[in-house]
Formats: structure tokens, C-alpha cells, sequence
């Protein structure tokens, strides 16, 4: 126990204590020890009563009497020896050189540097100064470079542990801090160098670079291979499409030639009496044209098809004998090769919803392949069947031709494969045919016959609940269904009869044509019937029917310079030739082109090839519905709609003119020049508009609306038929009576009296 303390004149205390006496400097923190037998006789110390300082002498006070000590007599002990590394634990585990897996070679006292895995990245450090001389005052600092940032602490501690060190190089340094007499460079170094693992290794890191190139290269080649494959998809694609495009285009042009084969070859029909033997030559080409007409659809069909263009057109149709039509078409081929040509049907007559063109074009198909692969003195079949039950049509084509094989079988309706060679083919027709049956809603399949030839079985279904309704058309034709099967149809002796009725008025036609062929050989099936000009492209002929004023215009659609539809959207938005009607004649069968046209203000749309007489037809049909309304308008009493106009910029003029006429209605002075005044238009327009929308000039214009005007003031008012007269801008009520009669029919008095 502590007997006393004394501080001395340099602020050192002195303690006394049982056994001797130590020295403590606060200045410094360090202490020297001195063991009492050192310096007395261990049996002079007893328990210390008091103490106390003078001269700098220490004073002590025990039970055996009172001692003096001069401090200054001691001598303070120097160590210089630096810290020694006694111990290393590797996980909490301490290693010796024989140690498994230990990273020492020797003793740690010996080794300036360890090598540690990554495992091993877990350590202690024991460390010692070896001074035993008051080894409890010994204190230590020491750094890890390249993990601490500076030296630890000072502590007394002689263990420095490390936990979980990233791979890499380490200086750990350790130092004595308790001899002030030591050298500041007496420090214990000891290098440690931790091993990453194999996948953070300069090694993995090498092959990690070796692996991600190769990768890399076969990444790029791949994408390189890929890239190109897709180049050549596309251009695959684009040489298809120029291919699908040169093909429909040119399918195009054939229709221009074909208009005029089939018109020439209806011009031969006509004329009376044809001889048998060339009636039998008009016939063959009145079948060949109809063939290349139908390889010409197949085509741009099958186009369509390419685009998702393809629709349903649906109508009731008696199919028996539609399809015994089919049938006969190929008659005359199967007695020239001597086949047994057969058709039957359970059912004399049924009426189902059916796309026409599309049926025939699939039983043309068929068709078309039995006779190209059935032999001579063969057996051809078309049956025919309802299934009540299931409500189907079933269409069977057989044949005792050479057949399909097994393995090709299932190539049969793939495009642009072609089973058995043929040079009359190209390979679309069953593809075709089993896409329009898709369309359909209906199958098609192959089996074999019993002639053991090919047999193809068509399913159409007979309901008409599955089908959309804008998939159904009316049976009656539209201006957008002018096809040549559908003028044939339509073309009768009434349509004739009005025809010779109308031809003598010569009205005034202009026909733009680029095709020189076509254009004179139009202009010579129409020059019977109507006073034709001619422009041989879209410019010409616009500039043309400003300066001419034609009845009507027949235009060709694709032109160069400007094509028919700018032609007719120029002419309808042109106030002078806005009231024109406009037949649009074009190679483009497809709905689209057939609205675009419509929608530019054609009043119809006919497609090549066309028959002449459907052309005649289509025109005269036009002017008279034209006229009809004209007259409906001058010649019954009372203010009837303006109906006359076709465009709402004519309907605008119209509907001005009447306003302008109301304004003026009672004035007989109103003049012609007034009227053109108050239009804000010249005399000569504003007479050509008049003329060209109403077929009066502006006084007979104005005279009738007067007129009109006063048929309903006859109904509404009880005015007599002076004032009325007088209302309506008549100066003598006699020449109003008789202006009113020439027009309507009857004297004002009997209109009125007419409930």
C-alpha cells in the first residue's frame, strides 16, 4: 500500500510503498521504479506516519524513526532496444513455422515479411520491447500503411489485430513510446503482402481479358453475320417487292391493250350478219382475253394478298349454275384433248352468300391443274355437295393425272412451288387458292382419287352468321364495282334504246388519254354518240376543259405531267369547272385507288379492261340523271333543294344566287348585268357557270325562279294573279300568265286551285 507521496523540486513524486519507492514524472507520463533494498536495509521502512519537503530533501516518518533521501542520488536506467515481434495468430489462430498452411518460414522474430492468401486476410500481431525492468510501463503506437490512415493510439496493449484486409501490400510498423531516450527511427517493420484469390488475380484478370476478347470477337462476328443476314433479308424483301411491283405494274399495262382487244372484239360482235367460221374466231378471243384477264387479277390478287389487302366482297349468288359456268368455260379445251369431263351436283339450284371472284379464281385453279397434268383420253370431275348438317359447300376437283407424291405433299400450297413442273405455271395458283378459301371462312385439302390422280375438296361454309356485315355487298352495281363482268350484266336493250335516243344530241366529251392506241381507239367507238376533243396528258386536258366547257371529261388515272387524280381534284376545286362530272377510267383494281378517286371528286370509276358499250352507258347515264334534275327543278312548281350541284363550292354558288335573285325578286328592271354585278363576277364567267350548272343562261335562270317563287306565293298567300305577278317582277300579268303555263304546265288559276 502507499505509505506517502512527496514531490521534489522538478515535479517529480515520489511514492513510498511497502515495497520501495517509484518515481513519476506527470510531465512525460513515465515512471522509473526503484526497488527499496537498492538503497536501504529493507527493515529501515516501516508504515510511514507523515512526510514532508525541505532543501529538496525528502523527509520520510516511520515506526523505526525518521529518514532522509536525496533524489538526486538515484540514476535514471536507459534502454535503447527496439520492439520485438514475439507472436502472429491468423483467424484467431496462432501460427508457428510449423503450422499447416502457416505463411512463416522461421520464427516471426526472424521474418521481415509474410505472404498471406486470401483467406488468411484476418490477423494478430504480438509485439514486445523486452524490458522486464517495470515491463508494466511499457507503451506502444503502430501503423498498418496502406489501410490506416496514421499511427494508432498509445497503449499499453501489445497485441495489433486486423480484420478482413483487402489484397494487397502492407508495411505494418510498431515502435516503444515509453523511452524518451530512444531514437524516434527505432521501429519494427514487418512487410505483408496479401494474396487476392485466383478470380481477382492479375492472372484471372488476364485470362478474364483473354476470354471477354474471344467473346467479344465471336460477339462481333455474330452481329456481323446477323447484320448481314438482315441486309439480305431486306434486300430480299425489296427485290421482292420491286419484283411484286414491276409484275403489278406491268399487270397494269396489260389491261390498257386488253381494253382495246376486248373493245375491238365487241365492235366485231356488233356488226350483222358474222360469218360462222369468224364468229368461231371471235370466240377463241373473246375466251383468251378472258383467261389473260384472269392470270392478270390472279396476279394482282395475289399482290394484294402480300400487302393484307385482301377483303370479302359477299353476295347472294345462285352458285349451281355460277360454277356449272366455270365448268363450261374449260369444255371446249376438254373435247379438244379427249377427256371425259363430267359435273354434278345433289342440288339443282341454291342461293348462299359468296364472293364470286374469289370462288372462281379458286375453281379456275383447280381446274387449270387437272388439265395440265391430266393425259389424253383422261377423266376430269367437278361434284358438288351440301352438307345440310354442317352447312357446307363442298367443291371436289379430281383428275386421273399423275398425282402428288407423299413427300411433296406438304409443298402443295406454299407459293412459288410448283409440285410437278409446268412451264405454263409459276407456282401461286393453289397457294392463292387456299388463301382465298381461308378468306372464306372455308378449307381446302388434297387426297388422292379414285382414278388415283389428284383430288382437291374445297369447304365453303353456307351460314351467313359468320361473316362480317360490311363483308356483305348489294347485288345492285355501284359506281366502285365497274368491272367488266358486272357491265355485261347490266348492258340490255333498254340500256340500247337509250342510247340510240340520246346519241343524236351531241354532247361535248373530252378525253384525256396518255396512250395514243387506247385514246383513238376510244375516240372512235364514242365519235357515233358524242362530239369528242382529246388531250394526250393530265395538263393538256385540264387547261383544256377550262377553256372548252365539255359536257363531261373521261380521264385516264396514271398520266405523266399531272395523273387523274390531281386532274380531278384541280377541275372540281376550279369555280368554272367545278360542275363537270368526271369518269375516271384506270388500270388499279384495288378498293383504295377506287376511293382515293371518288374522294377527289369523280363522279364514277371504271376499271381496264372495260367494255365500250359500259363506257357508252356509264356516260349518257350520267348527263341524263344530270338533265333529269334540271328539268325536275325548272319544270315543277314551288322552290324545290338545290340538287343540281355536285360540290359544295357549286351548292355555295347557287345558294348566293338565289339570295341575290330574292333581293331583286320584284325588280323587272334586274337585268343580266346586274345579276353578274351583284355576283361580283364578269358577264362571260358568271354566264358560262349558269349555263354549265343549270343548262340556262342567267335571264332563263332568273325567269324560272321568278316563276317558282310565284307558285308559292299562289299557295301560301291570297294575293290574285296580278299582284303575285307584280310581285314577282312581271310588268303585264297576261305575258306572266302565259310564261307561267309554258312552264308548269298549267295557268296560274289552275295551280291554285290544285290542293
Amino acid at each position: 500500500m502507499v505509505q506517502a507521496i512527496l514531490e521534489d523540486n522538478h515535479h517529480n513524486l515520489w511514492i513510498s510503498t511497502e515495497s520501495g519507492i517509484s518515481k513519476f514524472n506527470p510531465t512525460n507520463t513515465l515512471f522509473e521504479n526503484y526497488n527499496f533494498l537498492d538503497v536501504w536495509e529493507s527493515d529501515l521502512f516501516c508504515e510511514s506516519s507523515s512526510f514532508k519537503r525541505t532543501n529538496g530533501e525528502l523527509l520520510f516518518g516511520s515506526f523505526n524513526g525518521m529518514y532522509i533521501i536525496n533524489p538526486s542520488s538515484f540514476e535514471s536506467q536507459v534502454f535503447s532496444s527496439s520492439v520485438t515481434l514475439t507472436g502472429l495468430c491468423i483467424n484467431g489462430i496462432p501460427v508457428s513455422p510449423n503450422s499447416p498452411d502457416s505463411p512463416l518460414k522461421e520464427s516471426i522474430r526472424k521474418t521481415s515479411d509474410i505472404r498471406l492468401n486470401h483467406g488468411q486476410n484476418s490477423f494478430s500481431l504480438e509485439f514486445s520491447s523486452l524490458n522486464f525492468h517495470n515491463s508494466h510501463s511499457n507503451r506502444y503506437t503502430y501503423i498498418l500503411e496502406n489501410y490506416d490512415k496514421e499511427w494508432n493510439p498509445v497503449t499499453q496493449y501489445n497485441v495489433a489485430t486486423y480484420k478482413n484486409i483487402p489484397a494487397g501490400k502492407y508495411v505494418f510498423k510498431v515502435k516503444n513510446v515509453n523511452n524518451p531516450y530512444a531514437s524516434a527511427d527505432a521501429e519494427t517493420i514487418l512487410f505483408i503482402t496479401i494474396v487476392p484469390p485466383f478470380w481477382k488475380s492479375s492472372s484471372a484478370f488476364i485470362l478474364y481479358i483473354v476470354l471477354c476478347s474471344i467473346i467479344g470477337f465471336f460477339i462481333v462476328r455474330l452481329l456481323f453475320k446477323m447484320n448481314k443476314l438482315h441486309n439480305q433479308v431486306e434486300i430480299e424483301k425489296q427485290l421482292t417487292e420491286f419484283r411484286l411491283r414491276f409484275f403489278t405494274n406491268i399487270s397494269h399495262e396489260f389491261r390498257t391493250p386488253l381494253t382495246i382487244i376486248r373493245g375491238s372484239i365487241e365492235s366485231m360482235n356488233k356488226q350483222k350478219p358474222v360469218p360462222p367460221t369468224f364468229k368461231k374466231h371471235i370466240e377463241t378471243l373473246e375466251k383468251s382475253s378472258a383467261k389473260l384477264m384472269r392470270l392478270i387479277d390472279q396476279l394482282l390478287e395475289f399482290r394484294k394478298m402480300q400487302n393484307n389487302q385482301m377483303s370479302l366482297r359477299l353476295e347472294q349468288t345462285e352458285v349451281v349454275s355460277f360454277l356449272y359456268g366455270i365448268y363450261d368455260l374449260f369444255s371446249e379445251t376438254a373435247a379438244r384433248k379427249n377427256i371425259n369431263f363430267t359435273f354434278s351436283s345433289d342440288e339443282e339450284s341454291k342461293w348462299i352468300l359468296l364472293d364470286r371472284g374469289k370462288i372462281e379464281k379458286v375453281l379456275f385453279n383447280l381446274l387449270s391443274n387437272a388439265f395440265k397434268h391430266t393425259p389424253e383420253k383422261g377423266n376430269i370431275a367437278v361434284e358438288i355437295t351440301f352438307q345440310e348438317g354442317e352447312e357446307y359447300l363442298i367443291l371436289r376437283v379430281s383428275d386421273s393425272g399423275i398425282g402428288i407424291p407423299p413427300e411433296k405433299q406438304h409443298l402443295l400450297f406454299q407459293r412459288f412451288k410448283q409440285i410437278n413442273y409446268s412451264s405454263s405455271g409459276i407456282g401461286i395458283g393453289l397457294h392463292l387458292a387456299s388463301e382465298f378459301t381461308t378468306i372464306h371462312k372455308g378449307e381446302i385439302k388434297y387426297s388422292e382419287s379414285t382414278w388415283k390422280g389428284a383430288c382437291f375438296t374445297v369447304a365453303i361454309p353456307t351460314v351467313t352468321d359468320i361473316y362480317d356485315e360490311k363483308d356483305i355487298i348489294s347485288s345492285v352495281s355501284t359506281p366502285l364495282n365497274n368491272t367488266l363482268s358486272t357491265s355485261e350484266d347490266n348492258y340490255s336493250p333498254a340500256m340500247e334504246a337509250i342510247k340510240q335516243q340520246v346519241s343524236t344530241l351531241k354532247y361535248k366529251i373530252l378525253l384525256i388519254e396518255d396512250d395514243e392506241e387506247i385514246r383513238l381507239f376510244l375516240e372512235d367507238q364514242l365519235n357515233d354518240s358524242f362530239t369528242i376533243s382529246t388531250a394526250p396528258n393530265g395538263r393538256i386536258g385540264w387547261e383544256t376543259a377550262i377553256n372548252e366547257e365539255p359536257n363531261l371529261i373521261v380521264c385516264d388515272v396514271m398520266m405523266p405531267e399531272m395523273d387523274g387524280f390531281e386532274v380531278t381534284r384541280k377541275l372540281k376545286s376550279d369555280f368554272q369547272t367545278s360542275h363537270i362530272p368526271i369518269i375516271l377510267l384506270t388500270a388499279h383494281s384495288s378498293i383504295e385507288h377506287q376511293m382515293e378517286g371518288i374522294n377527289a371528286g369523280a363522279d364514277a370509276y371504271i376499271i381496264k379492261p372495260f367494255s365500250t358499250e359500259y363506257l357508252t352507258i356509264r356516260i349518257i347515264k350520267l348527263i341524263e340523271q344530270r338533265e333529269k334534275l334540271q328539268y325536275k327543278f325548272a319544270h315543277e312548281p314551288g322552290i324545290i333543294p338545290t340538287t343540281i350541284c355536285t360540290t359544295d363550292k357549286d351548292n355555295e354558288f347557287i345558294a348566293n344566287i338565289h339570295s341575290i335573285i330574292e333581293k331583286h325578286l320584284d325588280d323587272p328592271d334586274f337585268s343580266m348585268d346586274d345579276f353578274a354585278q351583284a355576283a361580283n363576277m364578269g358577264r362571260t364567267i358568271f354566264y358560262k357557270k349558269i349555263k354549265g350548272l343549270t343548262s340556262y343562261s342567267p335571264n332563263e335562270y332568273l325567269r324560272i325562279l321568278r316563276l317558282k317563287k310565284a307558285a308559292e306565293l299562289l299557295k301560301v298567300t291570297d294575293l290574285n294573279v296580278s299582284e303575285v305577278a307584280y310581285k314577282v317582277g312581271f310588268n303585264d300579268p297576261d305575258y306572266f300568265s302565259k310564261c307561267f303555263r309554258e312552264q308548269f304546265g298549267m295557268r296560274p288559276t289552275q295551280f291554285r286551285g290544285i290542293s
